[in-house]
């Protein structure tokens, strides 16, 4: 059906507007998605977009499959990594982003995709998590787990994984990890100068709305 409506889309060169509560289905037909929470729109850009760069918490756990995991966390005086609650694991975090909020508390969004588990232990940077349980996928395998006290899942495309119960170390970088500032729940991004505008041609595009 999704292959009909697009090609359906492309024969009639207009714009359209597709309300849809499926995220895969927003993310398969939109060129741009509006994302609404409660009659409220959320963040509006091409599905690449929301997807790198969730404007708030509720469009990172919403877009995507499985969803982001949230952990809390506070970072560090220098502002180069995060520390996870309760824990002394510590995550990097985009010096840019970080040296603004420095020693304050924030939510940190991980996408299951971008966690990959390293080939090397007992390093002091790495994540530790031992997984309960795993999903066979086919293309890949989904491991949960539970860090900080909350569900936490890891998407491994790899054909070897560690049995259940079986501590192991993962690897993520700084770009991988997003900050949500923890009252308001909306993206932490570094300050800057916004670039100046330029007139653009208009272009038919397909407009995906999700609530």
């Amino acid at each position: 059906m999704r292959l009909e409506i697009r090609r359906l889309h492309r024969a009639l060169k207009a714009t359209s507007v597709f309300v849809t509560h499926d995220q895969v289905e927003a993310m398969s037909l939109a060129d741009r998605l509006v994302v609404m929470n409660g009659g409220r729109i959320e963040q509006v850009g091409t599905p690449e977009d929301v997807y790198h760069a969730p404007a708030s918490v509720y469009v990172g756990g919403f877009i995507g499959s499985p969803a982001m995991n949230f952990l809390p966390c506070g970072v560090s005086e220098c502002g180069t990594f995060a520390v996870i609650d309760n824990t002394s694991f510590r995550l990097p975090v985009n010096p840019d982003i970080g040296k603004g909020i420095a020693g304050q508390s924030v939510i940190v969004g991980l996408r299951p995709e971008d966690l990959k588990i390293a080939p090397e232990a007992n390093d002091p940077n790495l994540l530790t998590v031992a997984f309960d349980f795993s999903e066979e996928q086919g293309s890949g395998r989904l491991m949960h787990g539970r860090l900080a006290g909350r569900d936490f899942v890891l998407h491994s495309a790899g054909r070897k994984h560690p049995a259940p119960g079986t501590p192991c170390q993962l690897a993520i970088n700084a770009e991988s990890v997003h900050l949500f500032d923890p009252v308001t729940e909306k993206r932490i991004v570094a300050e800057t100068t916004p670039p100046a505008r330029t007139a653009t041609s208009s272009q038919t595009s397909f407009a995906g709305a999700v609530q």
